[in-house]
């Protein structure tokens, strides 16, 4: 990949949130709360085609064995129960087919995405860099993802809380595949906390948190 490509790349995050937000922006004032529809689809879009134009590494060998010691899969699995609460308090607003439904899509595709995007894509293009600032470079945007596009109509996402999680797992990811250089087990943990954190209720404004 030549200067000029990575240069596009390493600035991409800002395409993707900035795409999300107007997405979000707009749809919230025609479908209120069910503005995340569109927005899934514009994010989850842009993400595929990132991951595709993407000339390093595969997404089928992003999923190969994990390389390094065993014990980095704790730190993947380390984040995964902080939403645990909100699904103890929140369950009940699974309360219909069509929302349980959603939500099963939603974190059979999301983590995938994400994972192959902000992990994969950004840290490869980013490996020339001091590890801990690809890190970080990555963890920030991922993070402010959260407010600016679901925080547009999400009162979870609006919280400090939720951004101060959303950053940890960001770290704790972003280390286990520079140290292992797999998604594997990050998509399945990403995965737990999409199960846990009501994904769907909580854009619904079903669930507002704790």
């Amino acid at each position: 990949m030549n200067d000029k490509k990575r240069s596009l790349m390493i600035f991409s995050p800002i395409l993707v949130v900035g795409l999300g937000f107007l997405t979000a922006t707009i749809a919230v004032r025609l479908i209120n709360e069910w503005a995340w529809v569109p927005l899934a689809i514009i994010y989850w879009s842009t993400m595929a085609f990132l991951i595709y134009r993407h000339k390093g590494t595969t997404f089928t060998s992003w999923l190969q064995k994990p390389k390094g010691h065993k014990g980095w899969i704790l730190l993947a699995f380390s984040v995964s129960l902080l939403p645990l609460p909100a699904f103890i308090f929140g369950w009940h607003t699974l309360d219909s087919g069509l929302i349980i439904s959603l939500w099963i899509l939603t974190f059979l595709i999301n983590p995938p995405l994400e994972e192959g995007y902000w992990r994969g894509v950004m840290m490869e293009i980013t490996q020339h860099w001091p590890a801990w600032l690809s890190i970080i470079y990555t963890s920030v945007f991922f993070t402010a993802s959260h407010p600016l596009m679901w925080g547009v109509f999400s009162i979870a996402n609006q919280s400090p809380v939720t951004w101060a999680a959303v950053f940890l797992m960001g770290l704790a990811w972003g280390t286990y595949f520079y140290k292992t250089k797999s998604l594997r087990w990050v998509i399945v943990a990403h995965i737990i906390v999409d199960i846990l954190n009501l994904c769907v209720p909580v854009f619904l404004n079903k669930f507002t948190g704790m």
